[in-house]
């Protein structure tokens, strides 16, 4: 796929055609029920194929991805509603790391829906106000309204003993 060419909106369009048949012809391309996705990608990324340095996919309510993050967690996800005996028409890829994230910053944020792109804005928002909190004290104590990250969870009230 050149630069002028789009992502077919329909994944399964992309099987037959370049780079993912270049990957899927590789006998090294570790794709299979024993490889995670990110087995795959770690082989991508050490191929060095220049078409996927440059080739983002993009849509209206989700954050630009790489293409081949795209499509193995879309490949994923078509796999699981195949095997759910479930439809393939309206399927989206899981990201387990978003998703957990998600049930945090709906607490924080408490809007009607939060999508991907509000964890990224949330992140970036409690960590500019860390920022301002070791900006203008010299010490490491933790203050009411300033989030830490505890193991798992976000921390926003002070601590005994931390």
């Amino acid at each position: 796929m050149s630069d002028d060419e789009k992502v077919p909106e329909e994944w399964r369009a992309t099987v037959d055609r370049p780079p993912v048949s270049n990957w899927l012809a590789d006998v090294r391309c570790p794709m299979g029920d024993d490889h995670s996705k990110e087995d795959v990608l770690q082989f991508l990324k050490q191929k060095k194929d220049p078409e996927l340095q440059h080739f983002v996919v993009e849509t209206d309510d989700e954050l630009p991805q790489s293409f081949a993050h795209w499509w193995l967690y879309m490949r994923d996800a078509w796999r699981t509603a195949l095997a759910a005996d479930e439809g393939t028409d309206d399927i989206y890829p899981n990201y387990p790391t978003l998703e957990k994230w998600l049930s945090v910053v709906e607490d924080w944020k408490t809007p009607d829906e939060v999508t991907h792109a509000d964890i990224f804005g949330t992140f970036k928002a409690w960590l500019d106000i860390l920022f301002l909190d070791m900006a203008v004290y010299a010490n490491e104590e933790q203050r009411d309204g300033v989030p830490r990250r505890f193991g798992d969870v976000v921390v926003w009230e002070a601590r005994e003993g931390v």
